[in-house]
């Protein structure tokens, strides 16, 4: 079994050193893991090339990346809409790299998100493979996992969920162990939790200082958690549709930082829709936040935040195939396509958002 762990960077490989160091001390195979760096622009390329790595590790500059993406022919507006330039979605590149390796499981992560008490890959894999996993579900079924945090401040939801849905009475319900085959696998943090630039505004002390999860937890049929690519593990051919989704600029407003959390809502909507199952929880990471800019993140996120709810609404009320994975995600494009309920603005950029899934499964039937 091959495990690929997965990021984009613009810092430098110091970080990386936890990660080989967690490996080592939780001694993990050498043989069965390996890293892919993807550079941007602005990372320092010379200090990853001569970087000793204990584990084996794939560094990507921009130069290698593009010579690699060349022999797709696919146009230039798709290659800048899946892998644009300065921006999260480089690792998109990784994903692809990844299933031509024939991984088994991709590990994506940030590079501030550091194993420093965890078994990291372990714990992946434990929840993967259904080791002491409990199934979950809730009244409006969208579970807010910042409830398993010690939070210094309460009322805090995670990034990407529904607006419409929060301060919903909305009871956690336990039953028992699961039985579904585990298909994705989202770690939680300490330090600072993923969540909406608003509560980052509002809370500048928001603190985490550890999980309540002892074991993990599924979701019950057709409940769901909003999904990032800090620390989440996805296997077999859910790595076949699992990426970062393409934003864009909408009449000037910036309509960003719902790549992951719209790729992991289509994700577990084709994982449901198989009778499959995603588990959050361990592994833990100490969430180190890179420098932010709130009134920044504020400003990208505001257009998002305004169409997430209705996002969600339809893609947890399609009707789509049981069936290959890419179908069933294809299936989705195809609804997206068809969104005519928003500005006529906002409507193309659903329908480029549809375009640009569609080139995604092309690109993957041609590496896998």
């Amino acid at each position: 079994m091959l495990v690929s762990i997965i990021t984009t960077t613009i810092n430098s490989p110091d970080w990386i050193q936890y990660y080989f160091d967690n490996l080592r001390t939780n001694h993990i195979d050498k043989s069965k893991e390996q890293f892919i760096v993807v550079g941007d622009n602005k990372t320092d390329h010379k200090a990853w090339y001569n970087k000793e790595c204990e584990y084996k590790t794939e560094y990507w500059d921009i130069e290698s990346q593009d010579s690699y993406l060349h022999q797709f022919n696919m146009k230039e507006g798709i290659k800048a809409k899946l892998f644009p330039y300065n921006n999260m979605l480089r690792r998109n590149f990784g994903y692809l790299r990844a299933i031509e390796l024939g991984s088994d499981i991709i590990i994506t992560v940030d590079d501030d998100n550091l194993p420093i008490t965890c078994d990291f890959v372990s714990d992946h894999l434990d929840s993967i493979n259904n080791h002491n996993v409990y199934s979950l579900k809730c009244m409006n079924n969208i579970i807010n996992h910042c409830e398993m945090l010690e939070l210094n401040h309460s009322g805090i939801y995670s990034r990407g969920y529904p607006i419409e849905h929060m301060f919903e009475f909305n009871p956690l319900i336990s039953n028992g162990k699961n039985n579904k085959k585990v298909m994705l696998n989202m770690g939680l943090w300490t330090n600072k939790p993923d969540i909406d630039a608003t509560y980052n505004v509002m809370f500048t002390d928001l603190n985490s200082s550890r999980s309540y999860i002892v074991n993990n937890f599924a979701m019950d049929k057709d409940t769901y958690f909003s999904v990032n690519t800090q620390n989440t593990a996805i296997r077999g051919e859910a790595t076949h549709i699992f990426h970062n989704e393409y934003m864009d600029t909408v009449k000037g407003f910036p309509l960003h930082r719902f790549d992951d959390i719209w790729g992991g809502l289509f994700t577990m909507k084709v994982i449901h829709a198989n009778n499959h199952t995603a588990t959050f929880g361990k592994p833990t990471v100490e969430h180190r936040r890179n420098s932010h800019n709130y009134a920044k993140d504020l400003n990208t996120e505001y257009l998002g935040m305004t169409v997430n709810s209705r996002i969600w609404n339809k893609v947890m009320n399609m009707d789509i195939s049981k069936g290959d994975y890419i179908c069933g995600y294809l299936e989705i494009a195809s609804n997206i396509s068809e969104i005519n309920e928003f500005t006529p603005e906002i409507n193309r950029y659903f329908h480029n958002l549809a375009t640009t899934m569609e080139e995604w499964c092309n690109l993957v039937e041609k590496v896998k």
